[in-house]
């Protein structure tokens, strides 16, 4: 058994095996050896692999960023909710499956819609002003993970005739140059003032 284990360090053990390893490799015997024990030891502290898994998940979500509490914070708030979910593998398409059963991720929506109802936004244009802005960074996370956990090659391939698709042979450097905190930067900006203006018209 581990010098000074308990449920604390298992845990944390579990959210450092997480970040290295992505949240899928979060099992007991992969955390036992995080942990330096044996996974019989891990038993004492967590009921079964759901337990520890859940718990490790409720110590990862402790560290999410304070949710916007008003329009200014929006921006600063998506780009805060991108860092967290990119410090850890595979955190974006947990996230994007169970946001809907896990209460702290039903607090960051609870957050954004009270955000955008000071907009004037009411009923289907609410939720879809939320979801809009949660949606974003998810698939922009979710993205991201894979360009840079693939190593894409992003040389394009023409086929075709050399006059065919101009604007993507124009585009062709900036295609080839993966770009994306720029990309995701100026994505926000374009959907928030989509938003925000639309609400702002219709109010």
């Amino acid at each position: 058994m581990g010098l000074g284990l308990d449920r604390a360090a298992i845990l944390s053990a579990g959210r450092e095996l997480a970040r290295q390893e992505g949240v899928e490799a979060v099992g007991v015997r992969s955390v036992a050896g995080a942990a330096g024990a044996t996974p019989m030891a891990l038993y004492r502290y967590v009921a079964d692999a759901a337990d520890l898994r859940d718990a490790v998940l409720g110590l990862i979500f402790e560290s999410l960023p304070e949710p916007p509490r008003s329009l200014d914070d929006l921006a600063d708030w998506a780009r805060g909710f991108r860092g967290w979910l990119m410090d850890i593998p595979g955190l974006s398409r947990l996230v994007l499956i169970r946001w809907f059963e896990l209460p702290p991720l039903l607090d960051v929506v609870e957050s954004l819609l009270e955000v955008f109802a000071q907009a004037g936004l009411e009923g289907f244009e609410l939720v879809a002003a939320a979801n809009a802005l949660f949606s974003y960074v998810l698939a922009r996370g979710e993205l991201e993970e894979a360009v840079r956990s693939a190593g894409v090659n992003r040389a394009l391939r023409w086929g075709g005739s050399r006059t065919s698709r101009p604007l993507l042979r124009s585009l062709r450097r900036e295609y080839e140059v993966a770009r994306l905190e720029d990309h995701f930067d100026f994505g926000l900006e374009l959907l928030l003032r989509g938003l925000l203006g639309q609400s702002a018209e219709s109010g």
